[in-house]
């Protein structure tokens, strides 16, 4: 993949590098959206290589074709941030797997080995890989979630309070 895309998957996974890179920081190490840095690394590392072909290419027009990518990207991360949780992993899978689709229906007509096809080739690697990175963090974010609920429930020293009724009181006579 990495010889027929060439630099088309080299600009993206130095950003998606540079992301990892971050994440080794103890505050992100901690955080609770910590399962879902591939996801965003991947995503991240798609968007810096968008961001580098606009400013090379400089054509206006691919301004306005990925600018839904920026926006959607910027919020759904912004929202797993914040707010870690299957909402925002919908919706960045959604997005994917729709102008994944697009990108495959695209793909069909173009010349083999054309610097469009290697370049569109890499997209749909990115959003495979970034849907994959998704799910997998939302299954490590739920085995977690699944940890902290056990470990609190089981806490030593602390024992599970139930509610009892009190036997009647028995008068003598």
């Amino acid at each position: 993949m990495g010889v027929y895309c060439g630099l088309s998957l080299l600009i993206p996974l130095i950003g998606a590098f540079i992301v990892l890179v971050q994440g080794k920081r103890e505050w992100v190490r901690q955080a609770r959206w910590q399962p879902f840095l591939m996801g965003i690394a991947v995503i991240c590392g798609h968007v810096f290589w968008m961001l580098v072909a606009l400013a090379f290419i400089g054509v206006r027009q691919q301004a306005l074709v990925i600018l839904p990518d920026l926006i959607i990207f910027a919020s759904g991360i912004l929202w797993l941030i914040l707010r870690p949780g299957l909402g925002p992993v919908i919706l960045l899978i959604a997005f994917e797997a729709i102008v994944l689709i697009v990108n495959i229906i695209t793909i069909l007509p173009m010349a083999f080995a054309s610097p469009d096809h290697k370049a569109l080739t890499a997209h749909i690697a990115l959003r495979i890989g970034a849907i994959a990175a998704l799910v997998a963090g939302y299954r490590q974010f739920q085995k977690n979630q699944n940890n902290v609920s056990a470990s609190q429930a089981s806490t030593p020293g602390e024992q599970e309070q139930t509610f009892q009724i009190p036997p009647p009181l028995r008068h003598e006579e």
